[in-house]
């Protein structure tokens, strides 16, 4: 006597109709792992690239806060000077003036942990050149370059701001 079973996955179904398919345990701890492991490769380099986006956007606020400077000192015909705090400072409080008057004043703070260092501490910008900190002065005869960074991360890329003699500024550039 010979009996046939039927072990076909829809025979299966057939005789338990309310049996439900799912995960086992082992399984779900193997993708609990493989995302463990995917979120430890991928945290460092989105922290990189956080640093990285933080030091350009000080950049890149420097810049502009040095062409406002700039153009002032164009319409204005006279004088504005930026001043900051330290010359390792420039990342730091910032003020924009034209003789007594505070055009401009940026908090501390405003450019989170970037970094950002030159060799001075003022920069005045008059009518056609760049001056360390009066127009009677006469143009600087070695113009600053402002490098920035991130403090905390050395891996970041450093951008460089070049102040010309004759006051133009150059857009934030990789540091070689």
């Amino acid at each position: 006597m010979s009996v046939s079973a039927d072990f076909t996955v829809a025979a299966i179904y057939r005789r338990h109709p309310k049996a439900q398919g799912a995960f086992t345990l082992i399984e779900m701890l193997i993708v609990v792992v493989l995302l463990a492991i995917f979120a430890a490769i991928a945290i460092p380099s989105f922290s990189r690239l956080t640093h990285n986006n933080q030091a350009l956007t000080a950049a890149n606020e420097l810049y502009s806060v040095l062409q406002y400077a700039r153009s002032e000192a164009l319409s204005r015909g006279r004088g504005v000077t930026v001043s900051v705090t330290a010359s390792d400072a420039w990342a730091g409080e910032i003020t924009v003036k034209a003789g007594s008057e505070t055009l401009r004043h940026y908090a501390k703070g405003l450019f989170g942990k970037a970094s950002a260092s030159s060799s001075l501490t003022t920069l005045t910008f008059c009518p056609g050149f760049v001056a360390a900190s009066t127009c009677s002065n006469g143009a600087l005869s070695s113009p600053p370059t402002i490098t920035v960074g991130y403090a905390d991360d050395s891996s970041v890329t450093t951008r460089t701001i070049k102040v010309l003699a004759s006051g133009q500024i150059s857009r934030p550039a990789l540091s070689q």
